[in-house]
């Protein structure tokens, strides 16, 4: 028995795929079809070539079980364990699935949030049913279903394209004949822009995707050893431009942005290729990014990819771009300009394409600059009410565990210490470990280690920094990371007072990494960190030339205002420590207090008017001091939830009051302080103890 609905080439491929495949594991074929008869005819040929039941076949109509399951079970896996739960390994049957578009959520027709989740539950997905997976979709889905799920598309094996002269408007289809756009979160390599590359290509992309290092470059030289790279430039260009990724992600950007500048964008634009011009601007960007070359990265998101997404009428990957650039504002300390970015010209797109998951990447990206400000309840708000329920629908629990350890965050800032350890032991690790996520899982253990540092607990926070975190990213080649945690191991040792070998490690473990990598703001933050060991020694001269020459120029050339603000700071606390006062408070005043009002940092501000009251009290002006911590700091750090300097404020008033002799004043103080240590760092820790020996003296 044969059909003719499929074109003849798609149907031998379609029957040597599974005539060679049938109860190996998994496959994925997509077959379109604009109608019942068609989709009917293909599958009856099917099921005549497989003769069940040797290989069953089990057909479902999605569209009909969302509409009778019920909302909540409209999401693949959970319809597919409900009608055919994956009892044993059984790979020599077929699913034979249709109807997506037809899917109901809410009372209405909403084939995007089915999708979602298909692309988040893929692993699980083929976990459970390891087998053939033939899929029917309307020829109009195609592009929704690239946009919504592509790392499921990529897992394809086939996919039939209905004939042309079957293609036309008003037959009976089995999906709708306008579809609204999905939304790619960034534009980046996926399949639907290389669909006509080379299989090894395909394969090096897909490897890349799953962070498979290794894998995708052996597949790019496959595909180089193939000589096809001379005979077709395009993709050639884009095995170049895979290359470059993947050194990019062994932390070897030098060679990465070189290609990209010099061949790859050249080469796609002589070629007319402008949505893959834009999509390799975007990647040379996210690498000049990550090296702190700001202003070069925001040039190019603003010139070579907003124009081009903007000339093709791609709203979604419009959005996305004006997204990167609100992170680029945010990392320059304008986050009052990315706030708006994300509130009116990302979030209403998103909203209007029904895109539930970039909504709640979107509403994360607002809470994190909201915490960056300070606001840490309404980021906790965020994070819990409009980020952490998306995810939880659509099954994500990868996502969900990234959000629960971006909650534990806040937490700790709130000296919620407790409940914040737990997330990270009981919601972030097992899931990590459950998905074979390694980096993921030392950047956790590190995030423990910061924990336990606080709370007193140095020597085993050492030990999971050297045993668990660190040989990780040996292992992975990430020489940055390791760096970073380097840098946490220097500031243990530095609080510990064995400021010799802190500096030791900034300058031989974490500076060449930096240079190397030309990494000009990590540099920056590791000669900020050499100049504040070296003010704790009390060589101010140094650290004070290491501010003025070594990182103002630096963050002023990269237009970061906020940490040219946090500088001067820095710059203001050694000429207090020499005594020179007056100049310290004109830099507060002039320098830094107006830069946090324009952007909006309430925090910051508190702690700047907190330094300002230290100079009052050094004077011995204890009125304006108190006055000052009572009004300006501390109703900031209580409507912030942030219990730490909330901690450390009431414990100066203390101080203040018993100085001026009030000592009922200085103890409910002192109390008030001690509770909020015993909650934050326990009752061991120096902090709780010292504040516990100055209220048993006041008697």
């Amino acid at each position: 028995m044969a059909t003719t609905i499929m074109a003849e080439e798609d149907q031998s491929r379609l029957l040597r795929l599974v005539q060679r495949t049938l109860g190996s594991g998994f496959k994925l074929a997509f077959v379109e079809v604009l109608n019942v008869r068609d989709r009917k005819a293909i599958l009856d040929w099917l099921i005549s070539e497989l003769q069940p039941p040797d290989f069953p076949v089990h057909p479902y109509d999605i569209g009909a079980l969302t509409r009778t399951r019920g909302v909540e079970s409209f999401n693949l896996w959970a319809l597919l364990h409900k009608e055919l739960p994956p009892e044993t390994d059984d790979r020599r049957q077929v699913l034979a699935l249709w109807g997506f578009e037809d899917a109901m959520y809410r009372g209405r027709t909403d084939r995007s949030q089915l999708l979602q989740q298909i692309n988040v539950q893929r692993d699980i997905l083929v976990r459970d049913y390891p087998c053939l997976w033939l899929v029917f979709v309307h020829p109009e889905s195609r592009q929704q279903w690239w946009s919504i799920a592509p790392d499921f598309c990529d897992l394809a094996s086939f996919w039939a394209e209905a004939p042309a002269q079957n293609h036309q408007r008003g037959e009976t289809a089995e999906g709708p004949s306008q579809l609204e756009s999905g939304h790619r979160e960034t534009p980046a390599v996926t399949r639907e822009d290389i669909r006509e590359a080379p299989p090894l290509l395909v394969a090096a992309n897909k490897y890349l995707r799953l962070s498979q290092l290794s894998e995708a470059l052996d597949a790019v030289h496959a595909y180089r050893a193939t000589d096809g790279t001379r005979s077709h430039p395009r993709e050639g260009a884009i095995a170049d431009m895979l290359e470059a990724l993947i050194h990019a992600g062994r932390s070897q950007p030098d060679g990465a942005i070189r290609t990209l500048r010099e061949n790859v964008i050249p080469t796609f634009a002589r070629l007319d290729e402008p949505r893959l011009r834009a999509v390799a601007y975007s990647h040379l960007a996210n690498l000049l990014q990550w090296r702190g070359e700001l202003n070069e990265a925001l040039r190019i998101r603003r010139q070579e990819q907003l124009p081009t997404f903007e000339q093709m009428g791609d709203r979604h990957s419009r959005a996305a771009t004006m997204a990167q650039i609100a992170k680029i504002l945010q990392l320059r300390g304008e986050t009052e300009e990315a706030l708006r970015i994300h509130r009116e010209e990302v979030l209403p797109v998103f909203e209007h394409l029904g895109d539930e998951r970039s909504r709640a990447v979107v509403m994360g990206q607002i809470a994190g600059i909201l915490e960056q400000r300070g606001e840490i309840e309404e980021a906790l708000r965020i994070r819990r009410e409009e980020e952490l329920p998306v995810y939880e629908r659509l099954g994500d629990v990868y996502a969900r565990a990234v959000t629960l350890g971006q909650i534990a965050r806040i937490l700790l800032q709130r000296g919620d210490t407790e409940e914040a350890l737990r997330v990270y032991r009981e919601e972030q690790l097992p899931v990590f470990d459950r998905v074979g996520d390694v980096r993921s899982r030392a950047v956790t253990m590190g995030m423990i280690a910061d924990i336990l540092t606080r709370r007193g607990e140095v020597d085993e926070a050492l030990r999971m920094r050297r045993e668990e975190e660190i040989p990780v990213y040996e292992q992975l080649g990430d020489v940055r990371a390791r760096a970073l945690a380097m840098g946490k191991i220097a500031d243990i040792l530095q609080q510990r007072g064995e400021t010799s070998e802190a500096l030791r490690i900034y300058r031989e473990e974490l500076l060449p990494v930096f240079e190397r990598l030309e990494d000009v703001r990590g540099r920056a933050i590791t000669m900020s960190r050499i100049a504040d060991t070296l003010q704790q020694r009390g060589e101010t001269s140094e650290a004070l030339r290491i501010y003025r020459e070594e990182l103002l120029p630096v963050f002023e050339r990269l237009g970061d205002v906020r940490a040219r603000a946090v500088t001067m700071g820095k710059i203001a606390d050694v000429l207090q420590q020499q005594g020179e006062t007056e100049e310290a408070l004109r830099i507060r005043r002039e320098e830094q207090l107006p830069v946090y009002e324009r952007l909006g940092d309430v925090h910051s501000r508190a702690v700047t008017m907190g330094k300002i009251a230290d100079v009052y009290e050094h004077r011995g002006q204890l009125e304006e001091t108190i006055r000052i911590r009572r009004e300006e700091e501390l109703p900031v750090y209580e409507r912030l939830g942030d219990a730490p300097s909330r901690a450390m404020t009431l414990a100066k008033i203390a101080r203040n009051l018993d100085d001026l002799g009030d000592h009922a004043g200085a103890r409910a103080a002192y109390e008030d302080a001690l509770r909020l240590y015993e909650r934050i760092y326990g009752p061991g820790h120096a902090t709780t103890q010292a504040v516990r020996r100055k209220l048993e003296a006041l008697g």
